[in-house]
């Protein structure tokens, strides 16, 4: 949820619920020898400094507050949780990775080979919104365990050990682990 904007920010107010995309490119766009030729062009998955949130180097995203840029803040409709709408860039992923599947099968008879990137293109992340937020993908059912924000060292060891069984918790097999975020 969005608690404070900055003076420039327009396209969001405080108290908008939104799903944050994870990934901040340098945004260098200018035509001088500075800039980024993946940026300029609208490539921004194929940054060199892009940023990722919970990559070696870089803080991830269990904070009280997250400070980014607004336009990686996307909207949520009402009838979206924030647990649908934490799932939104793991699910853009998956897009990505179904598309160059694809890509792959086409290969093996196809004419023209598509370059591809593990960081979704642009599109992705609002394509999964929009699909969560019909109903056309229904991702309660990926989550197979839930855990307190309090609990995080726990929902870490459980997924660092071999047999990632939990009582009660189905065949065993730890899908996507859900931490909730901080209540105060």
């Amino acid at each position: 949820m969005v608690v404070e904007v900055g003076p420039a920010v327009d396209n969001l107010k405080v108290g908008d619920r939104v799903a944050i995309e994870p990934g901040v490119p340098c945004r260098r766009k200018s035509l001088d020898y500075r800039s980024c030729h993946h940026c300029r062009d609208g490539l921004h998955n194929l940054c060199r400094d892009i940023i990722c949130a919970a990559t070696p180097l870089h803080d991830g995203m269990l904070f009280k507050y997250y400070t980014t840029q607004s336009v990686f803040c996307y909207p949520i409709p009402s009838q979206m949780s924030f647990e649908e709408g934490a799932l939104v860039e793991p699910l853009t992923v998956a897009m990505q990775v179904a598309k160059a599947v694809g890509t792959v099968c086409k290969a093996y008879g196809a004419k023209k080979v598509v370059r591809g990137s593990i960081r979704y293109t642009a599109g992705c992340f609002s394509a999964i919104l929009d699909l969560i937020a019909s109903g056309k993908i229904d991702v309660k059912r990926l989550v197979t365990i839930r855990f307190a924000f309090e609990q995080v060292e726990e929902a870490f060891e459980l997924l660092s050990r071999e047999d990632k069984a939990v009582e009660g918790q189905g065949d065993g097999e730890v899908i996507n682990v859900m931490i909730a975020g901080r209540k105060d």
